[in-house]
């Protein structure tokens, strides 16, 4: 998990260097041919929020996992629900569901490791919002009909990619 954070804060710092590094790395729609914007797209970021909020989720939830499956089923979870969120995020795009434009960030990764959680642990409690006591499976129900009713706004943010990431790291946790 440490990795994935130095990677995101680094590659945070490239933007910062570097802005036209950001479109060569982010999802875009209308080039699903350069194949490693699947995963590049992860680490990238739009704001110094952006990043921050990821990493801190990432903090509070990825070493409970790494912890229960060991570094490599971790990485695993995170990189294949990363990918699973693109894709979804793309089918979204294709199908006139939601408007396309260009995806960053590590959140759907992150909400994969989140489903992982809820199948690997699903009475455990977590503070939802800080402040509310819930099982993580209630919480991950609660996460999900939030984004599948959010991804119909245009607000800028990639809620499909995020249910994306939620259902994949749920599916794969539970069938391993």
């Amino acid at each position: 998990m440490e990795r994935i954070l130095a990677l995101m804060f680094i590659t945070f710092f490239l933007q910062l260097l570097y802005p036209n590094i950001t479109q060569l790395l982010y999802l875009d729609p209308n080039k699903v041919s350069e194949v490693w914007r699947f995963v590049t797209n992860i680490f990238v970021h739009g704001s110094l929020s952006h990043l921050f909020f990821n990493a801190f989720t990432l903090a509070m939830f990825a070493p409970y996992l790494e912890r229960s499956v060991g570094k490599r089923e971790f990485y695993t979870v995170f990189f294949a629900s990363g990918v699973a969120a693109s894709l979804l995020y793309l089918f979204g795009c294709y199908m006139h569901i939601i408007r396309p434009a260009p995806a960053l960030g590590a959140s759907g990764a992150i909400y994969g490791v989140l489903g992982a959680l809820a199948a690997l642990a699903p009475n455990a409690t977590i503070l939802l919002f800080g402040f509310i006591p819930m099982r993580l499976r209630d919480a991950v129900v609660v996460w999900a009909i939030t984004e599948f009713l959010l991804m119909f706004q245009s607000d800028g943010i990639a809620h499909l990619a995020h249910l994306g990431g939620l259902i994949y790291g749920f599916i794969y946790m539970s069938v391993r």
